[in-house]
């Protein structure tokens, strides 16, 4: 994949240092940067980069990585699934690989398998995860699941906010052409501990294109939350109708972002 070049002007400089200074007065050794072979932001802590596609998302991680992972395994319910070295996790709509930051709180040597159709997003993720798991071997996956293969579905982006879906929002700054897979068809006969999805909207689509292989999950933590199209409507009745018919019981909802753990039985 050829790198995506972002050009770093002096605002974008003097809020990096602006946001290093803020952690430093919460007691958080966060510095913040930029990528000399991409121009894309990063905060460093422990020696350890961690970067963003947008300047808009900094103020995630100033009170430091743990802080954020620790929060976000709370969105997912992550104690619940008892996750261990080892597990297999499949990150649907990874974003810029925070879930990484929560992961690790878990263990060191996790069977990750990530996709993300954003092309700016995708490269933060892959470098993201590979920083925090060296000693495992994640695959990553830079297309959309779909419940149909495809070459070039239209998908809306929408970095700043984190929003970036198949399905038309009610805001986006663009769009690009993006192939797109289904799930049944990409991971084979794999047995997977987690899948967390988040598809802005898309869930239902993509557990669709799971078809009877959605069996192979342990546990599915899906984004529920009021995000898809121009309605914004929640894709809870038609998530949890799903995974229902395929022998899933909802354990528990985050009713912040309305998350929804659901475990096969």
């Amino acid at each position: 994949m050829s790198q995506q070049i972002n050009t770093v002007t002096l605002g974008d400089r003097l809020k990096c240092w602006g946001w290093g200074l803020r952690s430093k007065r919460h007691g958080k050794a966060v510095t913040y940067g930029f990528s000399d072979a991409t121009g894309m932001p990063w905060a460093k802590e422990a020696g350890i980069p961690h970067g963003f596609s947008t300047m808009g998302r900094a103020w995630r991680y100033k009170h430091g990585f743990a802080k954020l992972g620790r929060l976000l395994a709370n969105d997912y319910m992550l104690d619940a699934v008892g996750l261990k070295d080892g597990d297999a996790i499949l990150d649907i709509g990874a974003n810029n690989g925070d879930l990484a930051l929560s992961l690790k709180l878990y263990g060191n040597t996790f069977d990750i398998t990530a996709i993300e159709p954003s092309p700016s997003e995708f490269q933060c993720m892959e470098a993201n995860y590979r920083a925090q798991f060296p000693d495992s071997d994640p695959t990553f996956g830079m297309y959309g699941l779909w419940n149909e293969e495809g070459e070039a579905l239209k998908f809306y982006l929408s970095s700043s906010s984190a929003d970036s879906s198949l399905i038309e929002p009610v805001e986006y700054s663009g769009t690009i052409d993006v192939p797109v897979k289904r799930l049944d068809s990409m991971i084979g006969d794999k047995q997977f501990k987690l899948m967390k999805l988040e598809a802005e909207g898309a869930e239902p689509e993509i557990l669709e294109g799971a078809g009877e292989r959605l069996r192979q999950f342990e546990w599915i933590s899906a984004d529920c939350g009021f995000e898809r199209g121009v309605k914004a409507e929640s894709t809870l009745p038609q998530v949890s109708g799903i995974l229902h018919k395929h022998g899933f019981e909802m354990v528990s909802v985050r009713n912040k972002r309305f998350v929804v753990l659901f475990k096969r039985v």
